[in-house]
C-alpha cells in the first residue's frame, strides 16, 4: 500500500488545479441559483463566460419571459464562448415565441454565420416554437449541405403536423443528393406531415441508384407509401439481384404484397429468418442497420402461405426450437408458421398463450402477447382476455393494445395480396 501513496500524491498534485477549478465552479453554480432573475439578467452582461452560461442556463429552468430576460438571452445567443450560446439557445426554447418573434432573426443569424450549432432537442426546440416562420430559416439549413442539411430536416419533422410550408419543404427535400432527404421523408410520412405518393419521382429514381446507401433510403421511403404504384417494378429487380445488399428488404416488401411472387421465393424468405442474413451484406457496404427481429416478418409470410411453404419447414423447426424469448419474436412466429404449414389448428398456441398472460415470468407474459399479436384473427377467442386484463403500466399497455388491435384486424401492416 505505501508505494502507492507516491503516485496518488503525485496525482493530486498534477490534477489540484483542475479539481479546486471544478470545485470553485460548483460553489458558484449553487450561489447563482439563488439570484433573483434582475441578479441573472445582469449576470448575463458578467466578463466570465461560465458566469453568462450559468445565467442563461438558470434563466431558462425558470422559464422566465421578461422582456429584459430575452433580450440579454438574444445577446448571448451571439456571444464568444459556445457554451454560453447553447445555454441561451437552450433558454430560448422555453419562451413563448408569438410573444417574442423578434428571437427567430437572432437565432437565423446565428445559424448563418456559424455561431450557433444544433446540437441537440433543446435547441431544435427554439426554432420549432417559431412554427411557419421558422421554416425558411430551415431551408436555408436545409440548402448548406452535409450535417446543416440532415439536422434542419430532423428539426421540420417536429414541427406539428399542417404547419404551413413543412410539407413542401420536407418534398423538395425528397429530391436531395443524398439519401438523408428520402431517409426523412419516410419518417415525416409516419408522422403525418407527408401523404401517399409524395415523394414518387425521387423515390423511383433513386432505386435505381448506384450507390446501396441511396437505394436502401428510397426503399425505406417506398415502405412508407411515399411513391407510386408502379414503383413495384424497381423493387422487384432489387429483390431478386442476389448481389444486392439491399435484397432481404425488397424480397419481404414484394412477397407481403403479391402471394405469388412469395410462392416463388420460398427458399429465399427461409433464408431470412435469422438476423445475421439481414444485417452483414449491409454492414459490407455500410448501409443503415436493422432494428427489432427483421427475421418475425418472413416467417410470418411463410406461414400464410400454408403448405405452398412446406419447403421452408426444416428452417422454421430450427429457428423455432432454438430461438429464446430474449432474442425476439421470430420464434413466436416461426412456431405459428410451422403450425400453419403442417395444416395443425392454432386453438393449441392461443391456449397456451392465454394461460401464460397471468404468469408470474414477465418473459412468458412478454412472449403470450406476442403469439396472440402474430396470430392475429386467428387469436379471436382471446379477445375478452386481453380486454379483462388489469392494467399494469407502459410498455405492457401498449403491447397489450397492440394484440387487441392485431386479432380485430386493426393492425397497421399491409396483408399480402392473394394470402388466406
Amino acid at each position: 500500500m505505501g508505494a502507492r501513496i507516491p503516485a496518488l500524491v503525485l496525482g493530486f498534485a498534477l490534477s489540484g488545479q483542475a479539481f479546486l477549478s471544478a470545485t470553485t465552479q460548483s460553489l458558484e453554480v449553487m450561489t447563482m441559483a439563488n439570484l433573483t432573475v434582475d441578479q441573472l439578467v445582469a449576470q448575463l452582461r458578467s466578463e466570465t463566460p461560465f458566469h453568462r452560461a450559468v445565467a442563461a442556463s438558470r434563466l431558462g429552468t425558470l422559464r422566465v419571459s421578461d422582456p429584459q430576460a430575452i433580450a440579454g438571452l438574444l445577446v448571448v445567443l451571439r456571444d464568444d464562448d459556445p457554451h454560453a450560446r447553447r445555454s441561451a439557445a437552450e433558454a430560448l426554447s422555453f419562451i413563448d415565441a408569438s410573444r417574442f418573434p423578434q428571437a427567430l432573426p437572432v437565432l437565423d443569424a446565428a445559424l448563418q454565420e456559424d455561431l450557433l450549432y444544433l446540437p441537440g432537442h433543446p435547441t431544435m426546440q427554439a426554432l420549432v416554437k417559431h412554427g411557419a416562420a421558422a421554416v425558411p430559416v430551415l431551408v436555408r439549413q436545409i440548402n448548406r449541405g452535409d450535417e446543416f442539411r440532415a439536422m434542419a430536416l430532423s428539426v421540420l419533422t417536429l414541427m406539428p403536423v399542417g404547419t404551413p410550408g413543412v410539407r413542401e419543404a420536407l418534398r423538395d427535400a425528397a429530391s436531395g443528393p443524398d439519401a438523408s432527404g428520402l431517409s426523412t421523408a419516410a419518417n415525416a410520412r409516419a408522422l403525418g406531415h407527408l401523404q401517399p405518393g409524395d415523394a414518387a419521382g425521387e423515390v423511383e429514381a433513386a432505386l435505381t441508384s448506384d450507390d446501396p446507401r441511396v437505394r436502401f433510403a428510397a426503399l425505406t421511403a417506398a415502405m412508407a407509401d411515399l411513391a407510386s404504384p408502379d414503383v413495384m417494378s424497381s423493387v422487384r429487380t432489387i429483390a431478386t439481384d442476389a448481389n444486392d445488399p439491399i435484397r432481404p428488404f425488397a424480397l419481404v416488401f414484394v412477397a407481403e404484397r403479391d402471394a405469388d411472387f412469395a410462392r416463388a421465393h420460398v427458399a429465399d424468405l427461409a433464408a431470412l429468418l435469422t438476423l445475421a442474413d439481414w444485417i452483414e451484406p449491409l454492414r459490407a457496404v455500410g448501409v443503415g442497420s436493422v432494428s427489432g427481429d427483421p427475421g418475425a416478418q418472413p416467417a410470418s409470410i411463410l406461414g400464410r402461405l400454408g403448405a405452398d411453404a412446406r419447403e421452408a419447414l426444416p428452417a422454421l423447426r430450427r429457428v423455432a426450437e432454438a430461438a429464446s424469448a430474449a432474442e425476439g419474436s421470430s420464434d413466436v412466429s416461426a412456431r405459428i408458421a410451422v403450425a400453419r404449414i403442417e395444416g395443425r389448428p392454432v386453438s393449441s398456441l392461443v391456449d397456451a398463450a392465454v394461460a401464460d398472460l397471468s404468469h408470474a415470468d414477465d418473459e412468458r407474459r412478454a412472449v403470450a402477447l406476442l403469439t396472440l399479436t402474430h396470430l392475429g384473427p386467428d387469436a379471436r377467442s382471446a379477445l375478452g382476455v386481453l380486454e379483462r386484463l388489469p392494467k399494469r403500466g407502459e410498455p405492457w399497455d401498449a403491447v397489450t393494445r397492440m394484440a387487441i388491435a392485431a386479432i380485430k384486424g386493426e393492425a397497421g401492416a399491409p396483408a399480402a395480396a392473394g394470402l388466406p
